[in-house]
């Protein structure tokens, strides 16, 4: 991936990352009464902001779980490896430590769609 192949812009529901799909996991964790519930998420890798040339990142979003039950993962299988457009929006929250984020993959099937090379070579 060349440098300046990945653009972010703010739209009125969220944002908007372009990127090439990095694939999808499930995190399996424990509450705190000790049940078991899983995240989703799906990756995009971009070019890495004031890196070295060709330095890229992944950013994670989590997956709605009415995404899941919906089939969004076969959508997942068919986009790995290309180009994506995905929308999305950002949940702040306060930490022991500070404050954090995380991306959120807006809760409709079309959030993540192939986006063309053209596409991504117009970003800055």
């Amino acid at each position: 991936m060349q440098q300046g192949n990945n653009q972010s812009q703010v739209n009125n529901e969220g944002l908007f990352l372009q990127g090439r799909f990095a694939g999808f996991i499930e995190n399996h964790r424990t509450g705190n009464d000790g049940s078991p519930w899983v995240q989703h998420f799906a990756g995009v890798e971009m070019v890495k902001p004031n890196g070295f040339p060709g330095e890229t990142i992944v950013e994670r979003l989590q997956v709605p779980k009415d995404l899941i039950s919906q089939g969004i993962t076969g959508k997942f299988n068919d986009l790995m490896g290309k180009p994506v457009k995905i929308e999305c929006w950002i949940r702040a929250y306060s930490t022991r430590g500070g404050a954090s984020y995380s991306l959120q993959l807006a809760n409709h099937m079309d959030a993540i769609r192939s986006a063309g090379s053209a596409e991504l070579k117009k970003a800055v």
